[in-house]
């Protein structure tokens, strides 16, 4: 029985057809496990829904074989340290690390106390917090609100009060320390994630274009880039990334 009250797919039955090819890769795993002698651990088993539609929206009652229960269907999960949402939105993610970075703001205010030399505390803003904070920028950094942006930066901004000990604008903190604005920085490390991928074998995921013409244009894009009906795919990550190779 499902938890009350129902959806409207849940009432009137609608649900992903069991023998779709999801589940059959479910079943291909199971056996490469079992002919591994290994076994999936049904507590840590879970599925996420990224479904966007409104008329199609059918919940999956997918299982494994020596399961107990169908598959847990989740909102969001916690992966390298990045937390994802079935609605592809990056607010839980925004309030995990700046959580997780205002958390340990205190070790700047404890080595402020013992009269540690500022450039040594900024070296442990860096490392301890400021890393927290551009964690895996690539995969989110594109699709954040103004809000969530400055709920990043409010983080910098304490940081630097922290170091300085004394009131100064946040342009004029960050010209002392010679640091950039944290989305500037998030940029920067866009673009750098976008140029080694190049090198890697993932550059198969920036298409080349195939020019036809012969004629001369001003600009003429290296690589292509998808026609995006919604803002949502248009702010995804490898579009992005292909806007910042091509502006470079």
């Amino acid at each position: 029985m499902r938890p009350r009250p129902l959806q409207f797919n849940e009432r009137t039955g609608h649900v992903l057809n069991s023998n779709s090819l999801i589940q059959e890769k479910l079943f291909e795993v199971h056996e490469f496990t079992s002919s591994k002698l290994m076994k999936i651990k049904e507590a840590k088993t879970q599925v996420m829904k990224f479904n966007f539609s409104h008329t199609l929206d059918l919940p999956p009652e997918l299982h494994i074989p020596g399961f107990t229960e169908n598959l847990t269907v989740i909102d969001q999960t916690k992966l390298l340290g990045v937390i994802i949402s079935s609605d592809l939105k990056w607010a839980a993610n925004t309030a995990y690390i700046s959580s997780k970075a205002l958390k340990r703001l205190w070790i700047l205010r404890r080595l402020k106390s013992l009269d540690i030399p500022p450039s040594f505390i900024l070296d442990v803003y860096i490392k301890e917090i400021r890393s927290i904070l551009v964690l895996a920028v690539p995969a989110w950094h594109s699709e954040l609100t103004k809000k969530q942006t400055n709920e990043i930066e409010h983080i910098q901004k304490i940081a630097l009060a922290i170091i300085i000990g004394k009131p100064l604008p946040y342009h004029e903190a960050l010209t002392f320390f010679n640091l950039e604005p944290l989305s500037e920085r998030r940029e920067k490390l866009c673009r750098k994630f976008a140029k080694n991928t190049l090198k890697s074998k993932h550059s198969d995921i920036f298409k080349t274009c195939q020019t036809k013409n012969s004629y001369s244009t001003r600009f003429k894009p290296k690589f292509f880039e998808n026609y995006c009906n919604t803002q949502r795919f248009y702010q995804s990550p490898v579009n992005y990334l292909t806007r910042i190779l091509n502006s470079h």
